[in-house]
């Protein structure tokens, strides 16, 4: 992992090496098709007294949204039926609007069965934003979709790096 740019008022939990570990945490996870250990990274819980503590809230992928937990086990047994295996390429971290938390944006590569592969010259094919819960290590939105822009990443790269040479981590703003 090649951490970019740091920002030590991020909360504690939240470093770029931190949420990018977690990341790959949950793909490992995903890639192995292992719903104990992927249920571990969502929370369903939600208490209307503390706005700061919501928990999981929603996964979409492309156009295939999940709001609960049971719904996106099934949904994630459905992609590895599919042989899906996903990786990430770069994620940039900033303090997220509530104590505790994180917002990412990343890029990732998808493979599977039913996903076309990526043109000559295509880094990658899923572009995302999210919310991390630093304290707890969960995720509580993840929204993946088509990359904005060709081969643009979350994080600035250094001119010898290459895609899948090693994950790119950052933070919104260095200090």
């Amino acid at each position: 992992m090649l951490v970019t740019r740091s920002d030590p008022d991020l909360p504690g939990g939240c470093s770029p090496r931190q949420v990018a570990g977690l990341i790959n945490g949950f793909l490992d996870a995903f890639n192995r098709g292992d719903q104990k250990a992927l249920s571990s990274y969502f929370q369903q819980k939600y208490d209307p007294y503390n706005s700061a503590d919501r928990g999981f809230r929603w996964y979409t992928m492309d156009k295939q949204s999940e709001y609960n937990i049971t719904d996106l086990m099934r949904y994630f047994r459905e992609r590895h039926k599919q042989h899906e295996r996903l990786s990430l390429l770069s994620v940039k971290v900033s303090r997220g609007g509530l104590w505790g938390k994180a917002q990412v944006e990343f890029a990732l590569v998808r493979l599977a069965d039913d996903i076309l592969p990526m043109p000559e010259g295509v880094s990658y094919n899923g572009y995302g934003i999210g919310t991390i819960d630093c304290r707890s290590r969960t995720i509580e939105v993840w929204n993946v979709g088509p990359p904005l822009a060709r081969n643009s990443f979350p994080c600035p790269a250094p001119p010898a790096w290459n895609p899948g040479d090693s994950v790119l981590a950052c933070a919104s703003r260095a200090r």
